[in-house]
């Protein structure tokens, strides 16, 4: 675990050092010495904390990288030693997520994403003015302006940086000239990816992307070289509105195809004039023939069309197309929007096939990396079908739109993670939208979560009506055992009670919908939390509209009340005026976190668009607006629709924090944060209440109660490892012996609930 801020030294070390080793475990010491020596490093607050994850009884080596979504492949020789790393952005998102070679295997190395600039959309790496080193083309950062901007490529200190490029348009995006004089932008949308490449065989990079129509495909050259420039220079003119002379109906996945070599085609369709735009290009040169042949992917279907270039350099003429592409191997197939990327993936010198979904919601979830590996050569490349969840299979990917929440499930001492997601893809229906249970199988320094139960609660008996699950723990009933409250996506509340007893581990009641009548907006997700600190839980909920309503626990410690109108007082449907929608977006989508920072309550919520934000000066403002913290700057963008949740779950009196997010996945950092008050889903456990002995015990077990303790009564508890009480007792003397030969062998948790706190023991009866 490192905490630098001088990502240009500490990281290109980090990666030279792995080269090196080619070992982790051996080169982490190395850097820790490094880091701790006097050099100017500052700590930061918050970076990466790398977690074990297992699924299957196998260990996955990028188990919370967030999971993939709608992603977009590059490559980019990030530290300059020759030897390409694997940059996939996320649209669903805006996330970069840089991966780097590690024994035979890509490593997902997020400390890299600081390289890159703010990425919208879609991004192309491509080496336009020849040095070299890959400059990068994005989507236009101008609100309501469609386009192209682009990013110098240079090294500093040998790792990868970039330099915005700067043109006389008023929008600062690449334009073109206009043949009545003047500029505009060239317009590519949002949703389209576009390709840039050498067209015309000149050497400079030109720009193929789908007219506004959406039907044809329109070819702007670069001339800089034909106009005696230097290829560092960027001069466009639109030359051809019909490459290729295809036309694009978007009724079949059959293009349109012209007669011959300097001819457009006429829609097939009569009543096709306009379609709307949404279109993928790839080009290569897949035959040879010294022109640039097309893949084509289309808003409307889940293949990959492959279009032939009879033409040449000049004027390309598309005379073929194959809508199975690879026809010789298993076609792509991918629902909705697929799109292809070249690139070597195992590093043999032959570039590989990847295809993904190019739609950032609504589509495939995980199956979303098709690798075809390049069974020929670069030259008349053959692609063979490989795999279709490349890199995702190392991740921890639960489909769409991630909750987690902290909780000792088996009580065993080590926080679990339970996880609601919004659902997985499956052909236009919502399908495994529930709860899934991560068992902690670490230590309590060393975390490790391994995937028990997909179905835990069995919450997909309640789809497809209800899905979008988010969990939160507490206990509501004052039986000193923790519940659990799910918001769903049509904004209600499901309640299930644990009735297993303190302790042991949890076993919860049927579950109980529209708990206490309360529904808020679309997408709740709520919090178990005493924020006014009369010791009642309190429930916090989050919604898509952006905004956190807080309904005040009204009951008493055994028999919560809450009213649900969140506009009636004492409730606040507006919580300290927070708002997480962004100026012009109308979802916020809150998803509130409280907790103690040492002794200062603290607010972190997950949002919208890709950020979390903090809220201090709480308790004073209960009523009130909260103040926004500037720690929000510093916290780790993890995609859309992000589901912070925090506990220290290495034993380092620092908060760890676990943030869920639309692309499925979860993802771990470590915080500034000191823990403070115990959070709802910890049971309070005293250890050193009592003392027992014999353990194990054959006969009878001796309770002695410690010098600290008070003469109030206290309850024993006797449990089983199926969670059963076993045998239950009333003590007010400080040694107690407990008749215990009648019970059969094995192991049973010891329970003692007392004025003081409540404390557990482990206890082994042998006969």
């Amino acid at each position: 675990m490192f905490r630098f801020e001088d990502r240009l030294g500490g990281v290109l070390f980090l990666l030279k050092i792995n080269k090196l080793v080619n070992n982790r475990r051996i080169y982490i010491p190395i850097l820790l010495f490094f880091f701790t020596y006097p050099f100017s490093l500052n700590a930061q607050s918050f970076g990466p904390l790398v977690i074990e994850g297992k699924v299957n009884d196998q260990i996955l080596s990028n188990a919370f990288s967030g999971g993939l979504n709608s992603p977009q492949f590059n490559s980019l020789d990030i530290d300059n030693d020759g030897e390409d790393e694997i940059c996939v952005f996320d649209r669903a998102g805006n996330v970069m997520l840089p991966f780097v070679w590690e024994n035979g295997a890509w490593k997902h190395e997020p400390s890299l994403a600081s390289v890159f600039p703010e990425i919208k959309e879609w991004v192309i790496l491509r080496d336009y003015n020849d040095d070299g080193i890959q400059d990068l083309f994005t989507y236009s950062d101008v609100p309501g302006i469609d386009g192209i901007i682009v990013y110098k490529g240079f090294y500093d200190n040998d790792l990868i940086a970039f330099e915005r490029v700067h043109f006389t348009d008023p929008f600062n995006v690449l334009f073109f000239e206009l043949p009545g004089g003047g500029r505009t932008n060239l317009r590519v949308t949002r949703i389209d990816y576009p390709a840039i490449d050498d067209m015309d065989c000149d050497g400079d990079l030109d720009v193929l992307t789908f007219n506004v129509s959406g039907g044809q495909i329109e070819l702007f050259q670069n001339m800089s070289v034909e106009q005696g420039f230097e290829k560092d220079t960027i001069i466009l003119k639109l030359v051809d509105f019909c490459w290729g002379g295809i036309f694009e109906t978007g009724f079949t996945k059959e293009i349109d195809l012209a007669p011959k070599q300097g001819e457009c085609a006429s829609p097939s369709n009569p009543l096709v004039e306009f379609r709307h735009a949404g279109s993928t290009i790839l080009t290569m040169d897949i035959d040879n023939d010294g022109d640039k042949d097309a893949l084509l992917g289309d808003l409307s279907f889940d293949n990959i069309n492959l279009l032939k270039n009879d033409g040449d350099c000049d004027e390309a003429w598309i005379s073929e197309q194959d809508i199975n592409f690879p026809s010789n191997s298993l076609p792509v197939n991918i629902f909705s929007f697929p799109a292809a990327f070249w690139m070597d993936v195992d590093r043999d010198g032959m570039k590989d096939l990847v295809a993904a979904p190019n739609l950032a919601r609504g589509g495939e979830d995980r199956l979303v990396a098709w690798l075809y590996k390049n069974t020929a050569d670069n030259e008349t490349p053959v692609f063979e079908f490989q795999k279709n969840r490349f890199l995702v299979e190392d991740m921890i990917d639960l489909g769409s739109n991630t909750h987690p929440a902290f909780v000792d499930v088996d009580q065993d001492g080590l926080l679990d993670l339970v996880v609601g997601n919004a659902g997985i893809f499956n052909d236009f229906e919502i399908s495994r939208s529930g709860l899934f249970y991560f068992r902690n199988i670490g230590t309590a320094n060393e975390p490790a979560y391994e995937l028990i139960d997909s179905n835990y609660l069995n919450m997909n008996q309640f789809n497809p009506d209800f899905f979008n699950f988010a969990p939160s723990f507490g206990d509501i009933d004052g039986d000193l055992d923790l519940d659990i409250i799910v918001g769903e996506e049509g904004g209600g509340l499901f309640f299930a009670e644990n009735t297993a007893g303190p302790g042991v581990p949890m076993s919860f009641g049927s579950w109980q919908y529209s708990f206490q009548n309360i529904v808020v907006g679309l997408s709740s997700t709520p919090q178990l939390f005493d924020l006014n600190e009369d010791g009642l839980l309190d429930l916090i909920v989050g919604e898509k509209d952006g905004n956190i309503n807080y309904f005040q626990n009204q009951g008493s410690r055994e028999n919560p009340v809450f009213a649900s109108d969140p506009t009636q007082a004492p409730n606040n449907f507006f919580l300290g005026m927070v708002d997480t929608r962004q100026p012009g977006f109308i979802q916020g989508a809150s998803h509130p976190f409280f907790f103690y920072d040492m002794d200062e309550l603290l607010l972190v919520t997950g949002t919208e668009n890709s950020r979390l934000e903090v809220y201090e000066d709480i308790q004073s403002t209960l009523d009130g607006s909260f103040t926004f913290s500037e720690k929000s700057a510093e916290l780790p963008h993890t995609g859309f629709r992000t589901a912070p949740a925090l506990a220290d779950i290495n034993n380092d009196g620092l908060l760890e924090m676990v943030v869920g997010n639309e692309r499925g996945g979860l993802s771990f950092f470590y915080t500034p944060w000191e823990k403070g008050q115990t959070t709802p889903a910890e049971e309070v456990f005293t250890e050193d209440l009592f003392t027992v002995f014999p353990n194990p015990v054959n006969q009878r077990l001796t309770v002695v109660r410690s010098e600290g303790a008070g003469a109030e009564p206290w309850q024993l508890e006797l449990y089983n490892i199926n969670g059963q009480l076993m045998k239950n007792a009333i003590i007010g003397e400080k040694n107690f012996e407990w008749k215990l030969s009648d019970l059969p062998a094995g192991l049973y948790v010891l329970k003692v609930l007392s004025p003081e706190g409540v404390g557990s023991k482990k206890i082994m009866i042998q006969h």
